[in-house]
């Protein structure tokens, strides 16, 4: 399907929500789908109740080039975990499931991810389980871009080869 040009499969009945899911993210990929080019490398997905939230994320993701996926909650994020994703912002506050059981079911599929969290509800229990997720770190709401690129500058970082570690901490 894929050669001619079919990006999405949708088997009937088709819930209205999954419909919705995908032609928002047909339409939020147009740009690039429409000028031919290949997609970036970084996709992002990006999980929260509140889309208007995200749109800032979303602006500032797009504008540097990196196709964006949006779930509103943690079944459609679910449903997203086929595509690849380089990036995954979550809300702590999702209504559907804990997001730190969405956190890890997309660590399995995504192993190499970089995971951010964001939103209210922050502990330090949800910190601690978290860092065992490998996230790797905290968006305050409202996400204001100059946070979010100095966040992304540091996550997206290469992580150093364990043997590096484990150097590093022999010292």
């Amino acid at each position: 399907f894929r050669q001619a040009g079919v990006d999405e499969i949708l088997t009937k009945p088709a819930q209205s929500e999954d419909l919705l899911l995908l032609v928002q993210m047909l339409l939020s990929n147009a740009e690039e789908f429409n000028r031919g080019e290949p997609l970036p490398e970084l996709p992002a997905l990006l999980v929260d109740a509140d889309a208007e939230a995200m749109l800032p994320v979303r602006d500032f993701l797009r504008k540097n080039k990196h196709p964006v996926y949006f779930a509103g909650n943690a079944v459609s994020a679910l449903r997203l975990c086929g595509h690849e994703v380089a990036l995954v912002i979550v809300d702590l506050s999702l209504p559907d499931m804990d997001p730190l059981r969405l956190i890890e079911s997309i660590r399995s599929h995504h192993p190499a991810a970089k995971i951010l969290t964001t939103g209210s509800g922050l502990t330090k229990s949800n910190i601690d389980q978290a860092a065992l997720l490998g996230v790797k770190g905290h968006l305050p709401k409202p996400i204001s871009t100059r946070t979010l690129d100095e966040m992304l500058e540091n996550v997206m970082e290469p992580d150093p080869p364990l043997h590096a570690i484990a150097v590093e901490r022999q010292y």
